[in-house]
């Protein structure tokens, strides 16, 4: 058994209930944190009215640790293969702090390209802890119809831009080519452009509350939290499983 696995297991020993639930509610309350500046800052009505959106909070293996409790249910169901391909693209140790990703590539996400994922590291002292994403849906995105809405594509380059794991910000600068490339393919550019943004702020403020939690609590306590969660969920869904037989 590793050092760091002694250290969890250690520590797992050491917390009782009521700090799972602290840590438990105060990762919900990001979320729902998240969601609201979201809802505020959208320039899209199917955004901030329709709530068209998901939020979470995924680990390094792209589990989801927590979501907002507005967040579409299916949305997040494939959350974190959408971030998973970037890792695949870039590498475990291709992400840097300031970095930003984007993508709608259906072949991965199997949405319709209108649902784009906006994603960023989250860093805890230089060592990946996780990542923040949303998706939400775009006013357009290009295509044969207004809305990136057709029921008589007889190919899916006829929906819209395709957009594969990519970086928007590096180093907390926006990337102009990839800004350009979206504002030229849709026909309400400025709409777009404006929830993209709404996206990244709502991510960083997740990174920014994470970030102080982990410091509050430390690492090794967070990790032990987040394997009893995972452990209580798969429990939960197992035995709701065999009720249904």
């Amino acid at each position: 058994m590793s050092a760091v696995v002694e250290k969890v297991t250690a520590e797992k020993a050491k917390f009782d209930p009521i700090m799972l639930e602290v840590i438990r509610s105060l990762l919900i309350a990001i979320m729902d944190e998240c969601e609201i500046n979201l809802s505020r800052t959208a320039f899209s009505p199917i955004i901030y009215e329709v709530k068209d959106y998901c939020i979470g909070l995924l680990d390094k293996d792209c589990r989801t640790i927590a979501q907002s409790r507005g967040s579409v249910p299916t949305f997040m169901s494939d959350l974190g293969d959408s971030v998973r391909d970037g890792i695949e693209i870039y590498g475990e140790t291709g992400f840097e702090p300031g970095d930003v990703l984007l993508m709608n590539f259906s072949d991965v996400c199997g949405q319709h390209l209108n649902n784009v994922v906006v994603y960023l590291p989250v860093f805890l002292h230089e060592k990946l802890i996780g990542f923040m994403a949303s998706r939400a849906h775009w006013s357009d995105v290009g295509g044969k119809s207004p809305g990136s809405w057709a029921t008589d594509t007889t190919e899916i380059f006829q929906e819209g831009l395709h957009v594969p794991p990519v970086k928007f910000m590096n180093n907390f600068k926006i990337v102009p080519e990839v800004e350009a490339i979206l504002r030229c393919n849709s026909r309400t550019p400025d709409l777009i452009l404006g929830d993209l943004h709404g996206q990244v702020g709502t991510n960083r403020i997740g990174e920014k509350r994470v970030q102080a939690l982990l410091d509050k609590y430390g690492e090794d306590l967070f990790l032990a939290v987040l394997q009893e969660l995972f452990e209580r969920t798969e429990r939960r869904v197992r035995r709701n499983v065999s009720l249904a037989r």
